[in-house]
C-alpha cells in the first residue's frame, strides 16, 4: 500500500493493479514480463516491482490518478527487493533460497534503484558473496548488505557506475565459525551485531575499523534487536528464560555490565 493507492502485481497478466482506497476504482498498468516482488515507498504513491521474466524493474508513480511508468533493466533473476525509509532508493538482489527463484542470478551483485522523480536509474554494485538481507540507515543515506563475507556498506549518496562496496568481515574464521544466524546494524552504522545459535555470546563488529569483540552470555541468544536510537541492544536467551540488555557502546565486551531480566 502507498499513501492512497494499493498496488498488486498480477504476474500472469504482466500488469500491476492499482486500487484507489477512497473510491475503490481499479486500474491495471502494463509493466514488464512476470511482475512479482513489489514494494512501495513509505508514505508515497510510488511502487517498485521486479519483472522476473524480463529482468527489469518498473517504477510506478501515481499523482492525481495519473500514472508515470518507467521500466529499467536489471541483472537477470533478481527476486528480492527493499525500499529505503525515505523512498529515495531501493535495493534489489538475487537470493537462491527464495521461493520465487526462477533461475540462477548473480551471487555478488545488487542493483541500487534511484527513485528520485525525473532521475530514475539503476546502478549495479559488487558486494560480498551471496547477499541475503539489506538494512537501511533511518535517513536513507546508507544501506548495509548482509552477505556470507560480512557486511557490505553502500553510501547511497555517492554511488556511481563502477562502485565497489567495502565489505567488513563478521568473523576471522568463516569456515570454523559458520555464518551468523542474525545480524543487526546500528542506525548510525558504527557497529554490526551478530549471533550464532551455537555460541553463547553477542558479537560486535566495528564497521569502521573491523575490530571484533565478543560479549559472553549465559546461553546462546535466539533473537537480537536494537532500540530505534541504537543506544541499547536487546538479546533473548531462551534457554535461560532471559532478556539481556546491553548499553552501546559502553557494555561491549563487558559481561558484568549487562542488565539481565
Amino acid at each position: 500500500s502507498g499513501e492512497r493507492y494499493v498496488y498488486v502485481s498480477l504476474t500472469d497478466q504482466d500488469t500491476v493493479a492499482r486500487i484507489d482506497s477512497e473510491t475503490l476504482d481499479i486500474d491495471t498498468i502494463a509493466v514488464g514480463d512476470q511482475p512479482d516482488v513489489l514494494a512501495t515507498a513509505p508514505g508515497q504513491d510510488v511502487a517498485v516491482v521486479l519483472n522476473l521474466g524480463s529482468s527489469s524493474v518498473t517504477i510506478l508513480r501515481t499523482v492525481n490518478d495519473v500514472d508515470t511508468v518507467i521500466t529499467l533493466p536489471t541483472p537477470p533473476h533478481f527476486n528480492r527487493l527493499k525500499v529505503s525509509p525515505t523512498g529515495l532508493h531501493a535495493v534489489a538482489w538475487f537470493e537462491l533460497n527464495s521461493p520465487n527463484a526462477g533461475g540462477i542470478g548473480s551471487f555478488q551483485d545488487v542493483s541500487i534503484i534511484d527513485l528520485a522523480a525525473g532521475a530514475e536509474q539503476v546502478i549495479n554494485v559488487s558486494v560480498g558473496f551471496r547477499p541475503r538481507e539489506v538494512q537501511f540507515a533511518p535517513d536513507g543515506s546508507a544501506a548495509w548488505v548482509v552477505t556470507e563475507d560480512g557486511v557490505s556498506i553502500l553510501d547511497l549518496d555517492s554511488v556511481t557506475v563502477g562502485y565497489f562496496a567495502r565489505t567488513v568481515p563478521l568473523t576471522l574464521d568463516p569456515f570454523g565459525d559458520g555464518h551468523p544466524d542474525e545480524v543487526v546494524v546500528a542506525p548510525d552504522g558504527e557497529y554490526a551485531f551478530a549471533r550464532w545459535a551455537s555460541r553463547a555470546a553477542i558479537r560486535a563488529v566495528d564497521l569502521d575499523t573491523g575490530d571484533i569483540v565478543d560479549t559472553p552470555l549465559a546461553g546462546a541468544p535466539t533473537d537480537l534487536d536494537l532500540t530505534p536510537s541504537g543506544d541499547r541492544l536487546l538479546a533473548v536467551v531462551r534457554s535461560q528464560s532471559q532478556v539481556v540488555l546491553m548499553d552501546v557502546p559502553g557494555d561491549i565486551g563487558d559481561a558484568s555490565a549487562l542488565d539481565t531480566l
